[in-house]
């Protein structure tokens, strides 16, 4: 089967201890990328002596050598003006990707080549590899890999409140990205959460339900920060949604745009209750520590007043649901598998 060229970007900021093993999931893929730009974004560890390594293996990689750190947002836009191929890949230097995922990414989209892009799913994991989860969760649109049209996923949007799509999976058509002027720095720390909405909507997309990547969680992490951190979120989503109202509102419905500002408001007031949460769970242990020995008045105190603020917050993130999302089938479903794998984690 004739699949269509790809270019891959790999941009890295002091993830030296990471790259080897990035760059050898890069190299080993099955389907072999036509382009490989690395760009390092003025790292301070010994990552430029880890990626000439790699560079004497296959001296047609390019390389770019940033004097200053400069933004991973900045390294997206210049290997995007580099990128020569039909199909453009971001690659992260601290993630990795899973055998197979250029061949079955590519061979999808050379059936559809209408998509605006392909996308599967992510095992996100911590530093030591141990399994947190699998983004985005179950159930999908379908259990096979398939085209999702425009409108469908505007209805499981507005309809479903489903969202099969992850960012740091997409394999783009690099001729729509231009197109559709996607990637855009007005659109803020959420550079790539943006072109997905814009492209999804205006163009449809290939979805994999399979994992083929894996996210690695690190503390200090833009993804950890904007995962815990309310006002983080806020601040990353803020200059896109300005421009889905402005510059892009023809490209966003009015309905489309109302649903993504409640997911993240929802996101927001979730966060906040996880903040309180953890604060209440400090307060009740410093306060052990000032009563030092505790005793079975003590005990029970602790008791009912952790049952009272669980009771609490959950009670509180319910009503912030009921006002903020629409309950579906999809939703349920969701829910349950969370409380599953509470249970019985993997």
């Amino acid at each position: 089967m004739f699949l269509p060229s790809l270019s891959v970007v790999l941009s890295n900021y002091n993830h030296a201890k990471y790259l080897p093993r990035a760059l050898e999931a890069l190299f080993n893929q099955s389907v072999k990328p036509q382009q490989i730009i690395i760009i390092d974004d003025g790292s301070t560890d010994n990552s430029v002596d880890v990626i000439s390594g790699f560079i004497k293996q296959d001296p047609s990689v390019e390389f770019i050598l940033n004097e200053k750190n400069l933004g991973i947002f900045i390294s997206i836009i210049k290997g995007l003006e580099k990128a020569t191929c039909d199909y453009i890949y971001f690659a992260g230097a601290d993630d990795y990707l899973l055998p197979g995922f250029f061949e079955k990414s590519l061979k999808l989209l050379a059936k559809h080549p209408q998509a605006g892009f392909c996308s599967s799913l992510s095992r996100r994991a911590t530093e030591s590899g141990d399994y947190l989860d699998t983004v985005p969760e179950p159930p999908y649109s379908a259990n096979y890999s398939h085209y999702v049209s425009a409108q469908e996923i505007q209805n499981n949007m507005m309809n479903k409140n489903n969202w099969d799509f992850n960012p740091p999976t997409m394999v783009f058509n690099r001729k729509l990205i231009d197109e559709a002027k996607a990637f855009t720095l007005d659109s803020g720390r959420y550079i790539d959460g943006f072109a997905t909405l814009l492209m999804s909507l205006q163009y449809g997309a290939c979805f994999i339900p399979e994992e083929l990547h894996v996210q690695v969680l690190k503390p200090n992490s833009v993804s950890a920060d904007s995962d815990v951190y309310p006002e983080s979120h806020l601040r990353d989503v803020t200059p896109s949604r300005k421009l889905m109202e402005t510059t892009y509102a023809d490209k966003f419905p009015p309905k489309i745009r109302d649903v993504i500002k409640r997911r993240h408001l929802y996101l927001y007031g979730a966060m906040v209750i996880n903040q309180a949460r953890q604060s209440h769970e400090d307060f009740l242990e410093g306060l052990k520590v000032s009563l030092d020995r505790l005793n079975l008045i003590d005990h029970l105190y602790f008791l009912s007043i952790r049952i009272f603020s669980r009771v609490q917050f959950l009670t509180a993130k319910l009503y912030l649901f009921l006002r903020l999302r629409n309950i579906s089938y999809d939703i349920i479903i969701r829910v349950i598998n969370r409380l599953k794998n509470r249970i019985l984690p993997k």
